[in-house]
């Protein structure tokens, strides 16, 4: 591009948040990070409605779960999902125990066997089950692995992501450098994305 276009676009990208997005990504070659704040907590208060934990409220049409691995401890949100991404947090539990060993790891396969009840009187199983691979990195995998990839996967944030839901990569390989075929896979969350569709 000549100078005289690229202070011509630089100007307009100025008065035009989206447009200065892609600026950044594209000209720059730049990761674009949103600069807003997080919406005030009394404006979110005002939105919350009444049921109870631990059931699915009359909307929520499926649930998935997230789990985040701490040194002594996992913590897990259960979230119901209806309708244009409306959401309830169902249930939030705190599992005790050192990830090195495999008693907290149990209790994970536990709770994604269990199904919970319905405002309509059904039960909903966990659908997906994401786990954050940020600590204990080698222990998400190796739970992960005994797994169905349709119901357990592992995760890891990343800035730079240009989409909620990466495409995932390959973890696993063999002495030889080979990637194995049915190796446990780490699919990239693209953090700021979805912070900013949040605080939308």
């Amino acid at each position: 591009l000549g100078v005289l276009t690229l202070l011509v676009l630089t100007q307009s990208a100025k008065k035009d948040p989206e447009l200065l997005k892609v600026w950044v990504n594209t000209v720059l070659g730049e990761t674009w990070v949103d600069q807003g704040e997080a919406p005030d907590w009394e404006r979110l208060f005002e939105r919350a409605e009444d049921y109870t934990i631990g059931k699915v409220p009359e909307g929520g049409l499926f649930l998935t779960a997230g789990a985040d691995v701490q040194k002594d401890r996992i913590e897990v949100e259960i979230v119901a999902w209806g309708e244009s991404k409306e959401s309830w947090s169902v249930d939030y539990r705190v599992l005790y125990g050192d990830p090195a060993g495999q008693a907290v790891w149990q209790t994970l396969s536990n709770m994604l066997e269990e199904q919970f009840p319905h405002a309509s009187g059904i039960h909903l199983p966990i659908s997906m089950l994401a786990v954050d691979s940020g600590y204990a990195t080698q222990e998400v995998y190796a739970w992960c692995r005994k797994h169905p990839s349709n119901r357990v996967m592992a995760i890891k944030g990343s800035e730079k992501a240009i989409l909620p839901l990466g495409t995932p990569s390959k973890v696993d390989v063999t002495i030889g450098g080979r990637r194995l075929k049915r190796g446990a896979r780490v699919w990239p969350i693209g953090v700021s994305v979805l912070k900013s569709e949040l605080y939308a």
